[in-house]
């Protein structure tokens, strides 16, 4: 059918990842805010977790497109330093979520996003 080359393929495509984010920023704003704490530390919880995504996005996007800028222009996109650089970056995003209350499930999901696809 070829599909995904057609705009209603596109569009379809598109729409779903939309939905996607939707619906997991839902699911940890409503588990910020029913840990069993006060609306207080629910708010906290949510204000970390903006800080959280404004340095993926401002701080740690812009130094991984660098990097891998740079092992492009040496055809070498696949180096284990970049996989290694990834593999960490991920345990300390895990690791700083966990320590802000949210459950890691929730934001290495956006984690992956803004920093590797958008």
């Amino acid at each position: 059918m070829n599909l995904l080359n057609e705009p209603i393929g596109i569009q379809t495509i598109s729409l779903a990842a939309v939905e996607d984010i939707v619906v997991w920023v839902v699911l940890a704003v409503a588990s910020a805010f029913s840990s069993g704490g006060s609306a207080l530390q629910g708010l906290y919880t949510l204000l970390l977790t903006l800080a959280f995504i404004a340095i993926m996005v401002v701080g740690i996007r812009p130094i991984f497109n660098r990097i891998h800028a740079i092992y492009h222009r040496r055809n070498d996109d696949c180096n284990v330093y970049i996989v290694v650089g990834c593999f960490v970056l991920l345990l300390i995003a895990s690791f700083t979520i966990e320590v802000m209350g949210e459950r890691a499930v929730f934001f290495l999901f956006f984690f992956v996003l803004l920093t590797f696809v958008i």
